[in-house]
């Protein structure tokens, strides 16, 4: 409505000899009402018949986030040596949090998935200053919907860009984790076994984290299998993705 508004009076600035259609705007207006009550009515009902925790018809239910997990996994702080990659490659020590579901066994083979944060923000943001996060893990790890997994918050502040920590990933950050905790690597963390076990493992990211997703995609496509940009930039461009694609070797 703001903007059919808007472009009303920019055209009455520049055609003055033209009134404003005000019946046309009065229509817009009243199509625009309906159109935000019928919305309205169909996210109430959502809620009412979903049980829905927030205030959206795309919240977390509440018995996920807000309740406590009989079995709760356990949060562990990582910290790793690696160096300014893309710079001039001076030697920095960096922290990392990784979540180990209820009953983590060393004998066992995990899944795993690296999630980044956004700008501003650093290796805190998924599971300790949203700690919301990690009781819904635990909630649904409890109720079957998802397997046991590794999750392992690293940052990129100190790297040469947040898109440039692919490079940190590959040389510093999975090989130390995967060194260090049960995945399908079996702790062999060589490229050829990073490549034989990349369907078992994971990249996501939001924000200036969705921009690393998508340069971990175009670099590191042999060891990463799947990718979960989150309202993330491509500087590289959709060209960029789709040569990466192409030239992976992998069937598309």
């Amino acid at each position: 409505v703001v903007a059919i508004l808007g472009c009303a009076c920019m055209l009455r600035k520049k055609e003055k000899h033209r009134s404003i259609p005000w019946r046309e705007l009065i229509l817009a207006v009243c199509i625009s009402a309906c159109a935000l009550a019928v919305w309205g009515g169909w996210t109430a009902k959502d809620r009412k018949t979903t049980g829905l925790a927030r205030h959206t018809m795309w919240a977390v239910p509440a018995e996920l986030d807000s309740v406590p997990c009989e079995q709760p996994g356990t949060l562990e702080e990582l910290v790793y040596d690696t160096k300014a990659y893309g710079t001039e490659e001076r030697a920095l020590q960096k922290r990392a949090l990784v979540y180990l579901p209820y009953g983590y066994d060393e004998t066992r083979q995990y899944n795993i998935l690296y999630l980044m944060h956004g700008t501003g923000d650093d290796e805190n943001y998924w599971l300790s200053t949203h700690s919301f996060n990690t009781p819904m893990l635990d909630n649904m790890i409890a109720n079957g919907d998802i397997e046991p997994m590794i999750v392992v918050t690293p940052t990129f502040n100190k790297a040469s860009s947040a898109d440039g920590v692919w490079d940190e990933m590959r040389r510093s950050i999975i090989p130390y984790v995967e060194g260090k905790y049960s995945t399908y690597a079996n702790g062999n963390t060589s490229i050829s076994s990073l490549k034989a076990s990349r369907y078992h493992r994971a990249y996501g990211g939001f924000s200036m984290g969705g921009g690393s997703t998508w340069a971990n995609f175009n670099n590191n496509l042999d060891i990463i299998a799947y990718f979960m940009p989150l309202s993330g930039h491509c500087w590289d461009g959709a060209g960029k993705v789709l040569s990466s694609a192409r030239n992976s070797g992998f069937k598309l």
